[in-house]
């Protein structure tokens, strides 16, 4: 409602019962057709969704497609293995998401592909070449220390990225009906608008 935008929300196989390989191939072919019908496009995910959109923009950009003009991720999961960090202090915070679960899943997802592989961990792959990026994360989630490596790693790597933390937030806490919430959409609405 902010940025008057078009959403578009793609259906994609999910696991367990689906890997990320088939996942995305239709979300590449999907990505080609609204690339083919729209001359500003932004690409927004949340949770494994915001992993998915930062390994496809990897992906899009070392085949030569046209990469997203901005990009936002909420909580996103950079590291599917889960083994980069020490993640005791922020489970214990964490109300929404365990560890364990998260590796069990991402191994269903990653097939035999190495967990590590930038293709469903792009904390482990180049970020050069990026569009604009605006992350956010929960100081209480478990995924928190691997979403601050994927930033720093970037703005190291040259992309123009800004980082909103939730103090005391949640997993996807902007996606709530919270005080909190309303003021990082607004952020993510500026984000999108500012040219």
């Amino acid at each position: 409602e902010k940025t008057g935008a078009t959403v578009y929300l793609p259906s994609y196989p999910l696991s367990p019962n689906n890997t990320y390989r088939k996942a995305y191939s239709l979300l590449s072919a999907y990505w080609k057709e609204l690339c083919s019908h729209y001359k500003k496009i932004f690409l927004v995910g949340d949770s494994a969704g915001g992993g998915i959109a930062l390994s496809l923009t990897g992906i899009f950009r070392d085949s030569g497609e046209r990469l997203a003009d901005k990009i936002v991720v909420i909580s996103p999961l950079t590291d599917s293995s889960l083994t980069a960090s020490d993640y005791t202090e922020y489970e214990k915070k964490d109300p929404l998401l365990g560890v364990t679960g998260i590796r069990e899943f991402a191994k269903l997802w990653s097939d035999t592909t190495d967990p590590e592989d930038p293709s469903i961990s792009p904390l482990f792959g180049s970020s050069r070449g990026f569009p604009q990026t605006l992350v956010l994360a929960g100081t209480h989630e478990c995924l928190y220390p691997d979403i601050i490596k994927y930033y720093e790693k970037i703005n190291k790597e040259g992309v123009d990225a800004t980082l909103v933390t939730g103090k005391k937030m949640n997993h996807v806490w902007p996606l709530y009906p919270i005080r909190e919430a309303e003021r990082a959409l607004g952020c993510i609405a500026g984000f999108l608008l500012n040219n």
